[in-house]
């Protein structure tokens, strides 16, 4: 079952000029293309009468998205757990268990 996220997708613009939907222009991403150039050749987005300003802007928001990704999982249990000091500074057993 599509979460309500990939529905909103599928009928959100994703390129106004070219008719495109915004899943359309996901999935290419998802498939690997990471830059604008590569998504446009996917989908057919850019080229329309805005110059591409309204995709392009949305792709480049996109394609940062996808590099920064979602949270990293939580680290294990330990003895002694890694925590920053109230400064933001490692501790000495926060610097000891990330080597």
């Amino acid at each position: 079952m599509a979460t309500e996220e990939e529905i909103l997708a599928r009928l959100r613009p994703g390129c106004i000029c070219k008719g495109i939907r915004l899943h359309t222009i996901i999935t290419a991403i998802n498939q690997g293309a990471a830059s604008f150039q590569e998504v446009a050749g996917k989908t057919g987005i850019g080229g329309g009468s805005c110059g591409s300003k309204r995709c392009g802007l949305k792709v480049v928001e996109l394609l940062s998205q996808k590099k920064s990704g979602p949270a990293p999982p939580p680290a294990p249990a330990t003895d002694s757990p890694a925590r920053p000091s109230p400064d933001g500074a490692q501790t000495e057993n926060s610097a000891r268990n990330n080597e």
